[in-house]
């Protein structure tokens, strides 16, 4: 048996003698993203350059970014 099925083993294990503290770990890992995720669309909103479209942003910093290697 390998140590990860091992490790995966101990965890089903624990989760299946511990219901309720794997059932408030969910929670709070749920309440911890809501937040996160919340704070960055408010912070995204607030910059210009960081819109609903991450990817043509990308794109867009990676032109710059070809265009200032040109320049040097």
């Amino acid at each position: 048996m390998s140590e990860f099925d091992k490790i995966t083993g101990d965890a089903e294990q624990y989760a299946k003698d511990h219901p309720e503290e794997v059932r408030e770990a969910q929670q709070d890992a749920e309440h911890i993203m809501e937040k996160k995720i919340g704070h960055n669309e408010q912070r995204d909103e607030a910059r210009p350059d960081r819109g609903s479209q991450p990817d043509q942003n990308a794109d867009d910093r990676a032109q710059d970014d070809g265009r200032q290697d040109r320049d040097q």
